[in-house]
């Protein structure tokens, strides 16, 4: 006689049933606990098995992505504890099989209809780790090519959890849904060509993925994203190198003053400079009209990717001027692949 009679695989939690033997059949059925119940990681399950007295039964199993419990047993209510792993969150799937007396040789396996529970943390997650921090789509999107997000939450403890599934409490939202659009599920969709920053937020705590969505025929353009940021420009200062009496300083400090990242590269544009002004060191832009317009890199920190909320970065210019009064100019930050 075998009562262990699943096959489990290496599903996570909510991704789906593991393979079992046996008959759906009535005469077995899952008492306690009830459908959609919710626990919290860490908890044990208690089970209770209800087995119609025309079954001969001899043990009886319980198999679910959080594990597996099996026991032999006569009594009918049978009953099981199955433990909660503490980094299990989302749907999970109880599959319930009963095996009965042998019959030339054979077990004989019954089956209750599986039933689903939640298992739902009760903490705060630290940060919300993306599967991917930056991920892209070629239009027109192919069904071989699904996006879905796979956010994590990070504990205090170092615990780490799928918090993927919306039944955890988990949404999602785009920047640009006519670029790129995400459903409840995490299933991104793109549209149109340009970059989206997707946010997956779990009470209150939120984690980004940049998309960015290309098409061949329709190369990305430069965008202006000057509206997204807080540009302070320092005072003008003589240049310290020696013998540069005609050159100037300044330095520009720049931050991301919005609730979602600020996706590079990024470069700062001038524009309307005096005749007699000239920036000195950089070149001209190519892809960000008007064409050769002065510019600068932006240099992004950590990754060097986007700009996060709150964060700030400083980036020095130099000109070459007749005196520090005469130097007046627009400011613009575009986000381009080139300038």
């Amino acid at each position: 006689m075998s009562i262990g009679c699943f096959i489990l695989g290496p599903a996570a939690v909510g991704s789906g049933a593991p393979d079992s033997f046996g008959v759906l059949d009535s005469r077995v059925k899952i008492r306690s606990p009830h459908s959609g119940q919710v626990f919290s990681p860490g908890d044990t399950i208690e089970i209770i098995i209800d087995v119609d007295q025309t079954i001969k039964m001899v043990g009886v199993a319980v198999a679910s992505e959080i594990g597996l419990q099996e026991t032999p047993t006569a009594v009918s209510p049978a009953h099981l504890r199955l433990p909660i792993p503490v980094t299990a969150a989302g749907p999970a799937m109880l599959h319930v099989t009963v095996t009965g007396g042998v019959e030339g040789g054979e077990d004989v396996y019954y089956t209750a209809a599986p039933l689903q529970i939640l298992i739902r943390p009760k903490d705060v997650p630290r940060k919300i780790v993306p599967g991917n921090s930056r991920e892209s789509i070629e239009l027109p999107q192919t069904p071989d090519h699904k996006l879905t997000l796979s956010p994590r939450g990070v504990y205090a403890d170092g615990t780490e959890r799928d918090l993927s599934s919306p039944e955890v409490g988990t949404t999602y939202i785009s920047s640009k849904p006519f670029v790129a659009s995400v459903d409840a599920n995490g299933n991104v969709t793109g549209h149109k060509p340009g970059v989206a920053v997707l946010t997956a937020e779990h009470r209150g705590v939120r984690g980004f993925t940049i998309v960015e969505i290309n098409d061949r025929g329709h190369p990305l353009l430069p965008e202006d994203v000057t509206a997204e940021l807080r540009v302070e420009r320092g005072v003008i200062r003589d240049h310290p190198k020696p013998n540069s009496k005609l050159l100037f300083v300044q330095a520009l400090r720049i931050t991301n003053t919005g609730s979602i990242p600020v996706v590079g590269p990024l470069y700062v544009v001038l524009g309307k400079l005096p005749p007699d002004v000239k920036q000195w060191g950089m070149g001209g832009t190519e892809q960000i009209q008007p064409k050769d317009s002065p510019y600068a890199d932006v240099p992004l920190p950590t990754t060097g990717l986007s700009l996060v909320p709150g964060e700030s970065v400083t980036v020095q210019l130099e000109f070459l001027s007749p005196d520090a009064k005469s130097i007046q100019y627009e400011l613009r930050v575009f986000r381009a692949d080139q300038p």
